[in-house]
């Protein structure tokens, strides 16, 4: 698979640079569910005196060959390869390694060997080691009600924004959190599956799952039409604390 060929290669070029003091990849590949679709993330951390200067670009360029490297939306940078891969970065000073405490709750892999791939000063396995173990809970009526709520939020969010000729691709940038929620409350037979593990539910979103038009990218003239399958799955939420 050309990601873990990546990752490799990814591993030997902070290995190689002494600059680099540390490096953890998580996401997908870190918790063995990474597949040909996936993205390639890692945070990286930097001697705090050659941080200024470290080019973070060429140095992925020099790895494998980037088309595009930009801040995004959330917090970090994106690389866009060549090769078609898209990868997120953290490139982060040493003095910043504790942070990665705090991710508690939030990222998680089953062991520092399959995430930690490189550690000079045995700092960033110290830290890292509060993330080991399985994926945080996520269950009960509170939840579950949230997830419904944002849901209905965001399908009405994006149909008046698709309704809008204008502004067609904010409404798909809506869609594509509406596929995030629909995902993880996805429903097989009245059984909630919100529960210990989503298993990426996000990547194979159910055949199940009627609210399909945003995906499609039409226009929505009767909101209530999408509202109303969301609201009905919604129902007996205060029972849900048993998923």
């Amino acid at each position: 698979m050309l990601q873990l060929k990546m990752i490799e290669l990814f591993k030997e070029g902070c290995h190689e640079d002494a600059r680099i003091i540390a490096a953890l990849m998580f996401g997908s590949f870190a918790i063995g569910e990474g597949d040909e679709f996936s993205d390639i993330e890692f945070a990286v951390f930097i001697q705090d005196d050659h941080f200024e200067n470290f080019d973070q670009r060429s140095w992925l360029n020099a790895v494998s060959p980037v088309a595009a490297y930009f801040p995004d939306d959330f917090g970090h940078h994106t690389a866009l390869f060549e090769n078609g891969i898209r990868g997120e970065f953290h490139f982060m000073r040493k003095s910043d390694i504790p942070v990665i405490s705090t991710w508690q709750g939030y990222g998680w892999f089953p062991s520092l060997e399959a995430a930690v791939l490189l550690d000079r000063s045995g700092e960033l396995s110290r830290y890292a080691s509060a993330l080991v173990g399985g994926p945080p809970i996520r269950e009960g009526a509170p939840l579950v009600e949230g997830l419904v709520l944002n849901l209905i939020s965001l399908m009405l969010f994006g149909a008046n924004l698709l309704n809008r000729e204008s502004t067609l691709a904010p409404g798909l940038c809506s869609a594509k959190h509406m596929k995030t929620y629909s995902s993880w409350f996805d429903s097989t037979k009245g059984q909630q599956t919100t529960g210990r593990h989503l298993h990426a539910r996000s990547k194979r979103i159910s055949r199940r799952t009627r609210i399909i038009a945003i995906w499609h990218a039409q226009a929505v003239q009767n909101q209530e039409h999408y509202v109303q399958p969301i609201i009905k799955r919604g129902r007996g939420v205060s029972n849900c604390s048993r998923a």
